[in-house]
């Protein structure tokens, strides 16, 4: 019999849960709807500043560009104490009439899930070089110029939408789908071309659609595109210049001509974007490079062909394309560097020499970042070894491709003899600033750190420019681990006149105990010697924009404590104005996401600026502060009675709370690496829907979790499944201790979704006297079914057999439930990421050893269920299932569990 005290939700069919599934989607849309993405800015006149996002014009599911002009005059004159000023977003191009209609390809919708973004139709990206912006919509380029031309001027000075120049890019060849092309005849010297690289150089019929003004027609195709632009920019120092990766080739246009594209032999061979597991584990989703100061371009080649496939497909259909996936222990892909030179109106396709990276760092696996060193030929390298314990940091001089001889002449390799013992980091720096300085010769490793556990990779990796080209220094802002943090640092490194580096110093540019947000790049600012970038310097659960001037060390916090910065995984772009300051999205935990602007102010006697939030950014008719609910949650932090290290987590209380009655608990778990749930923002709204039916709705944060220090979270290291599930349960009995008692730990169903669907099964089978029920959606059940990158990075390589074993929960089978009802498993049929033999291996041994299990399969979705209708359904039986658990069912004090007396 229930107690007394014990607080019953409602007893919901299962209709009457879609019905609240579909409202509870109503209301967090007006709730969180933020309207726009992708902010970036630029001044495409003096005294003008431009704003820029993406959104959906109204009652239209096509994205397009957005645009404000801010009122810089305003912003320069404004005090706290006035009101805010208002930068209204409007269509800023008028290039919907040019987009061809259809549903996006296939690759776009894998890509749009490994960044974890929506897939949508229109324009989904944008570049901005040289005073234009490069639209990519699909297999459409468009480039935009927002600067009137002179009789525009006369008419009205200020920029007016739709009074741009638009033109469209060509994309493709005229014997390829969608072709709109000429090729343009240049000369083509392929240099040392790899296998499976071939250039182009061929003459084809004149295309009068090769480029298109805003008064153009375009025919409408309403049939889903097979060919998709992953990526497309401007080149820096030739505006005429575009490159753009279609179907995983590399192309470069000029003015309505391709001057030249890759192809491959083999179609294990692509060129210009990441592999999957790149993407998905490493978030690095591109794969071409401009220098900024000659018209050269990086571009990586990859070759897939020992890499296991995969099929994903549904019996009885036709089968599908298998996707290239390296299962833990198997072979990866293999990559390397190649440059396109456009010299002279000759193009060169060269490759780096053979085993040149390898030769330098030893036990090379992949390539992390990558880009070009100031002087516009060196080239900048990150790279890991298989477990990434070690990173390297490289520079490779144009001399160390293999270059034709009249490329060799341009640039001559120089003769030198290089020391055996680089010493990197240890000659005494009393000595460094008296010795002369020399140029890179030859390919150097100029910075190596490893750790015992792992490296996260991010994107604060940015080269200043060298001041004295004749006596150089070599300089890095660079993110280093650090055991309670992961911070900037300023690498400075000399070379002697072999070219031989003697010596690199690293000086830290904030405090050791912060982490930066590895997803969000950084902004130089080398004029007044100042570096941006995003960290949790306030609270271990914010995210805040700050600045340090990286030859003073002076720093500031230039957002507000008590608010935290909003990152998008698809974006780790800042807007930025160097002069005038910078506008992103910030939240609370009871605020919704809006967008403002914060001005800087520069100060005598100052180095780093202060800022002032002055205005808000929206699109008229939407809210500027959406409304805020009343039942927000409490965010509280306990130490470990164990470790006594500090967690974090918050509650949130159901609808017509009352401290006297014991609620059941909805514990909501992710726990692996790499991420961190509990933050003083608004994501925690997702689990109103539980909230609203009657549940105290829990969510923590366990070793292992990011953003704390290298030691925070490599306490999982080669033993997934061990710290992170007890510190789960501990900070579960802790919290329902420190709140009085409202939360039944009786009635307690936990639910995760990929390592939280892994941590539910882990949680469920180790602890059945702590849950009644759980939910695993797209759960990790062995670890030897999941990717290379990510689960060598915290088990090892090679495969150890019994340290995977050990994570896995195949073993753990024999532990789950015998009873129905407190089991329910949830995988979408095509997921690419946790694939569906995870769920088939575990059901197959739940079969042998008799264990029920309720599973609700979604045939045409991935990782996430992403279609409405299928979400709204997954809601609704998640709901039903923690309802009749909850209701029905009493746990016993050995885990085991009886109907209610009063059940039906």
């Amino acid at each position: 019999m229930p107690e007394n005290n014990e607080a019953k939700i409602k007893n919901c069919t299962f209709r009457e849960l879609q019905e609240h599934a579909k409202k509870w989607k109503s209301e967090i849309r007006h709730m969180t709807t933020q309207g726009f993405s992708k902010l970036g800015m630029m001044r495409p006149e003096n005294g003008r500043l431009n704003l820029y996002a993406i959104s959906s014009l109204p009652g239209s599911s096509n994205q397009t560009i957005f645009m404000a002009d801010v009122p810089i005059e305003l912003l320069e004159k404004y005090v706290p104490s006035d009101a805010k000023l208002n930068i209204k977003l409007r269509a800023g191009h008028n290039v919907d009439p040019l987009i061809k209609k259809g549903a996006p390809s296939a690759e776009f919708a894998m890509l749009c899930e490994r960044q974890r973004a929506q897939v949508a139709q229109g324009i989904t990206d944008y570049e901005i070089c040289n005073k234009d912006l490069t639209l990519v919509a699909g297999d459409q380029i468009f480039r935009c110029h927002p600067v009137p031309d002179e009789k525009e001027k006369l008419k009205d000075p200020r920029f007016r939408p739709g009074k741009d120049a638009i033109t469209q890019i060509t994309v493709g060849l005229p014997d390829e789908p969608g072709a709109r092309a000429q090729v343009e005849p240049m000369d083509l010297s392929e240099g040392s071309m790899g296998p499976g690289t071939r250039g182009c150089s061929v003459e084809a019929e004149h295309s009068s659609t090769s480029s298109t003004s805003t008064s153009s027609n375009t025919k409408t195709d309403n049939k889903p595109s097979q060919n998709f632009v992953s990526s497309a920019k401007q080149c820096p120092s030739d505006p005429d210049l575009c490159a753009y990766v279609l179907n995983k080739q590399v192309f470069i246009e000029r003015k309505g001509k391709i001057v030249y594209h890759t192809i491959s032999d083999s179609k294990h061979v692509t060129n210009g974007v990441p592999s999957y597991i790149i993407q998905e584990e490493l978030e690095r989703f591109e794969g071409i490079w401009w220098s900024d100061t000659q018209t050269r371009l990086l571009y990586e080649h990859v070759n897939e062909e020992a890499v296991e496939d995969a099929q994903f497909g549904i019996n009885g259909d036709l089968p599908s394309m298998p996707m290239k996936y390296p299962r833990a222990g198997s072979q990866n892909s293999t990559s390397t560097l190649r440059m396109i030179v456009l010299e002279n109106d000759r193009v060169y396709d060269v490759g780096l020499s053979n085993d040149l990276i390898s030769d330098l760092c030893d036990g090379f696996e992949y390539i992390t970042r990558a880009g070009f060193f100031s002087d516009g030929t060196t080239v900048w390298l990150q790279v890991m070894n298989r477990t990434q314990s070690t990173a390297w940091l490289l520079l490779i001089p144009f001399s160390d491709f293999t270059l034709p001889e009249d490329l060799a002449t341009i640039n001559p390799q120089c003769s030198f003899q290089l020391c055996d013992n680089l010493n990197i980091g240890y000659f005494d720096p009393n000595h460094v600033e008296d010795r002369p300085r020399f140029k890179l010769r030859r390919a150097s490793v100029i910075h190596k750190y490893s750790n015992e556990h792992w490296i996260n990779t991010h994107n604060a990796i940015q080269p200043l420019k060298v001041a004295d080209p004749e006596n150089p220094v070599y300089e890095f802002i660079y993110c280093l681990e650090k055991s309670q943090g992961s911070c900037l640092t300023l690498l400075t490194v000399y070379f002697d006149i072999n070219g031989y580096n003697y010596h690199t110093a690293e000086k830290s540019l904030m405090a050791e105990n912060y982490s930066i947000n590895k997803s969000m790049g950084i902004v130089l600012d080398e004029k007044r010697q100042l570096v941006y970038y995003v960290a949790n310097e306030s609270h271990p659960t914010e995210w805040n924009v700050c600045v340090s001037n990286y030859r003073s060390g002076s720093h500031a916090q230039l957002t507000e404590s008590g608010i935290c910065f909003k990152a998008e995984r698809a974006n780790g772009k800042m807007a930025f104005d160097l002069d005038y300051g910078f506008a992103c999205w910030m939240t609370a935990i009871g605020a919704a996401p809006q967008c403002r602007f914060y001005a800087f102010r520069w100060k005598p006697g100052k180095d780093v600026p202060e800022t002032i939030y002055a205005a808000f950014i929206f699109i008229p008719g939407s809210p500027i502060v959406p409304e805020a609910p009343h039942d927000v949650p409490e965010m509280v932090e306990y130490p470990s009675k164990r470790t006594g290290l500090m967690h974090f987590g918050m509650i949130i209380r159901p609808a017509n709370f009352d401290g006297s009655k014991k609620y059941p608990v909805f514990h909501y778990v992710y726990g692996g690496p790499g991420i961190q749930i509990v933050h003083n923002d608004y994501s925690w709204v997702q689990f109103i829907r539980f909230a609203r039916l009657g549940y105290v709705v829990v969510v923590l944060d366990n070793r292992g979790s990011a953003h704390r220090g290298i030691d925070f979270e490599g306490f999982i290291a080669g033993k997934m499944g061990t710290a992170e599930v007890e510190d789960q349960v501990e900070g579960l009995q802790i919290i329902a201790e420190r709140t009085g008692g409202f939360m039944d730990l009786k009635r307690v169903v936990v639910h995760g979704w990929s390592y939280g669907g892994y941590m539910a099964l882990q949680m469920i089978a180790k602890h059945p006297q702590q849950y009644i029920a759980a939910i695993a959606g797209g759960a990790v059940t062995d670890w030897r079914l999941y990717d290379t990158a990510y689960t060598e990075r915290y088990l090892g390589f090679p495969v150890v057999a019994d340290t995977y074993q050990k994570s896995s929960i195949i073993p753990l089978v024999d532990k789950l439930p015998d009873e129905p009802n407190r089991l329910m498993l949830v995988h979408g049929l095509m997921d690419e990421n946790v694939h569906f033999s995870h769920a088939t291996t575990l059901i197959d041994e739940c079969v042998k050893k008799g264990k029920w299990h309720e599973l609700l399969v979604f045939p045409r979705e991935r990782h996430g269920i992403r279609n409405t209708d299928a979400s709204v359904y997954l809601d609704a039986r998640m709901m039903f299932f923690a309802q009749q658990a909850v209701q029905n069912l009493v746990l016993a004090d050995d885990g085991t569990t009886t109907l209610r007396s009063d059940s039906h």
